[in-house]
């Protein structure tokens, strides 16, 4: 073990026992690397890791303390092995810099954050920010294209109302894909049609067949991370399927929610093959910082901004300007950078715990060395009796996620996804060997 790993491990010890409890300060830096003998770089770092995990915070020219009595989470406590909550691990969430960056916007820029905003577009400190990030994540755009919406889920309603140049009005859209565009579609009564999406894509001649033959509006799409299976389009796909937008005059609505966890940096988004304005990049952040921070970013071709912008004002006056500001500030002041990064590391050690116990399960998708994807998709056999299933893993104590609302209609074939995202690192194997000893000879395997 590390003296990086060593001290971590310690201070969580000392909580864990109260021997540290709420509001304890830890001793110095310069204390710390004495007892353990390493330089102050090493204490720093550790302590850092720690603060990410929300165990401890700092206080200016004061010191490091105790943010919470115990680090044990309620999944822990419970009997129940937990591989259906994909929601982000709430003891990573960055709660204390985020809050001094919602203090200093309201601090510094109150007069401007407690009235109607002029620009429906978004607050313009938060354009600039997201036009630095996106260019980082290469997607390159203006400013005037790039606008501000309450979530991603808003951009989507208000993407599936207003009237495209194309003048068409079929929605297309992956299955098995997010939840909630299927609900969208249902609730709103839209004209839709679907295409098959597994582990190698979709079939681009039927997504050609579709293009040519069906008025589509737009093909709503997840290239990286799709939802719910964690697959990726290869870059000729991307390319092939920007070719075909073009050539049949339709447009892309590319959700690319989980961007920031891909360690491919030749992975490039849809957004970055189009010359032609055909791609709709949408952007969200909840997942990455706070699942309640309702902010989307959309980059929209020229042609749609105003009837976009029209629909929105009629939904949302201004998205929350205050929570715009502080996201802006969280962005330009590296934190959002530095968050990124102590949160990949985590995910990253995850992801391989799960990639390694299903590899030495006989299961090893293409994809996997490529992702920080902490979740997985098993496709069972046609014949399975799921009921019968579905009682084992209620008898054991196993939740799983069937991914039956991720279908808009009933799917003909099963399915179990596993998130591990919210599990310890050391629980992941033994869990996942329980889940795999009841489900095993009903799994569905294609080499």
């Amino acid at each position: 073990m590390t003296k990086y790993e060593q001290i971590i491990d310690d201070i969580k010890a000392m909580i864990q026992v109260g021997d540290l409890v709420q509001g304890d300060r830890l001793p110095a830096i310069r204390r710390l690397s004495e007892t353990y003998g390493c330089n102050k770089d090493t204490v720093s770092k550790a302590l850092l890791a720690l603060k990410y995990q929300n165990i401890i915070y700092s206080k200016e020219k004061s010191g490091t303390y105790v943010l919470q009595g115990n680090i044990t989470s309620d999944s822990e406590l419970s009997d129940v092995i937990d591989f259906g909550n994909a929601m982000p691990d709430e003891r990573l969430f960055p709660y204390a810099d985020f809050r001094q960056c919602l203090d200093q916007a309201i601090q510094t820029k109150q007069a401007k954050l407690f009235t109607y905003h002029l620009n429906h577009k978004g607050l313009d400190d938060l354009v600039d920010a997201l036009y630095l990030y996106l260019k980082q994540e290469q997607v390159y755009t203006q400013k005037e294209s790039i606008l501000i919406t309450t979530g991603i889920q808003q951009a989507l309603y208000i993407l599936s109302q207003i009237i495209f140049p194309n003048d068409k009005s079929v929605i297309l859209i992956e299955q098995p894909t997010y939840h909630m565009m299927n609900q969208l579609l249902v609730a709103e009564k839209i004209e839709f049609e679907t295409i098959h999406r597994d582990h190698k894509g979709v079939d681009l001649h039927d997504l050609e067949q579709l293009f040519k033959t069906k008025s589509i509006k737009f093909f709503y799409t997840i290239p990286r991370f799709s939802n719910p299976l964690g697959t990726f389009y290869t870059a000729k796909q991307k390319q092939k399927i920007v070719s075909l937008a073009e050539q049949y005059d339709v447009y892309i609505v590319e959700d690319d929610y989980l961007s920031d966890f891909d360690v491919n940096h030749n992975n490039l988004p849809l957004h970055y093959y189009d010359v032609n304005q055909r791609v709709i990049y949408l952007k969200s952040f909840s997942k990455i910082i706070f699942p309640a921070l309702r902010i989307g970013c959309c980059v929209l071709p020229e042609a749609i901004i105003e009837t976009f912008l029209a629909k929105k004002v009629l939904i949302d006056y201004d998205t929350n300007l205050i929570t715009q500001m502080a996201l802006a500030l969280y962005l330009d002041s590296g934190m959002f950078d530095k968050h990124r990064k102590e949160l990949a590391k985590i995910y990253r050690k995850k992801a391989r715990a799960l990639h390694q116990t299903l590899r030495d399960l006989g299961y090893a998708p293409n994809h996997f060395d490529k992702t920080l994807d902490t979740k997985f998709v098993f496709q069972l056999k046609d014949d399975v009796a799921i009921h019968e299933i579905e009682r084992q893993l209620i008898q054991e104590n196993i939740s799983v996620d069937f991914i039956v609302r991720n279908f808009i209609q009933l799917p003909q074939k099963h399915y179990i996804k596993i998130d591990v995202r919210n599990m310890t690192q050391k629980k992941i194997a033994e869990n996942v060997k329980k889940l795999v000893a009841i489900i095993h000879d009903s799994v569905r395997i294609d080499g």
